[in-house]
């Protein structure tokens, strides 16, 4: 039965609960009940005699609505913000440790202000990795594959391999989607690209990538493929 134990639930009420359903129905005074890690119900005030949790969040004059996602991150560039000159300061600064702490901190910047899911491309990702399950929020993260030798793979295209090993590493991860992050198409050249679309089919996994960023980017690609 969902309704189990009365100390299963956490309960959240009197809120103004935006469902984001095909509707987009908002329910005032609002109650969502959940189990586990799981909502089992949304609804009104009545929902309060079917469950009694052992928990109880009373979100008068709040707002209670699925979680932000935040489709583009390089989070643990937090530790660059405000300066105006990235790859040198990544070439000489960029290592385990920063990515991991930029991460966490980046990441509970997120959630603090609603964030829980997030798409990332960076280096050494599966620090990223690290943080996302620390802290408990999804995160589907991109490990970079660039022509250029970088932090954690000193090889051109050394990403590629990287990229494996992280994938294989988080493939049955709850929270994490690991990914390929090909950088752009002006730093990837094409036998590189067919490689990781080859790769991404064969492990069933998404691709992150820079695309149509600058003018003279689409014009650059127009002039040499015809094609936007």
């Amino acid at each position: 039965s969902l309704l189990g134990s009365t100390t299963t639930f956490i309960v959240i009420k009197n809120a103004t609960v935006l469902t984001m359903d095909a509707k987009k129905t908002v329910i005032e005074n609002g109650v969502v009940a959940i189990k586990n890690n799981a909502i089992v119900e949304v609804g009104n005030g009545e929902l309060l005699s079917k469950y009694k949790g052992k928990k109880t969040i009373d979100a008068e004059n709040d707002i209670v609505m699925p979680g932000f996602i935040n489709t583009h991150t390089h989070v643990s560039m937090v530790a660059f913000r405000s300066s105006r000159y990235i790859f040198p300061l990544e070439n000489k600064l960029v290592s385990r440790d920063l990515v991991y702490k930029g991460a966490v901190y980046g990441i509970l910047e997120m959630v603090s202000t609603g964030t829980t899911t997030f798409a990332d491309m960076y280096y050494f990702e599966d620090e990223v990795a690290k943080a996302a399950e620390l802290i408990g929020v999804r995160g589907v993260l991109g490990e970079t594959v660039i022509k250029n030798p970088v932090a954690d793979a000193k090889e051109p295209y050394g990403g590629i391999e990287y990229a494996e090993k992280f994938i294989k590493q988080y493939k049955n991860s709850e929270l994490v989607t690991p990914a390929f992050a090909p950088h752009a198409p002006y730093t990837v050249d094409e036998e590189h690209l067919k490689k990781v679309t080859e790769l991404s089919q064969k492990y069933n996994i998404p691709v992150l990538m820079h695309v149509a960023e600058t003018e003279n980017e689409v014009k650059q690609i127009k002039e040499k493929y015809n094609m936007t």
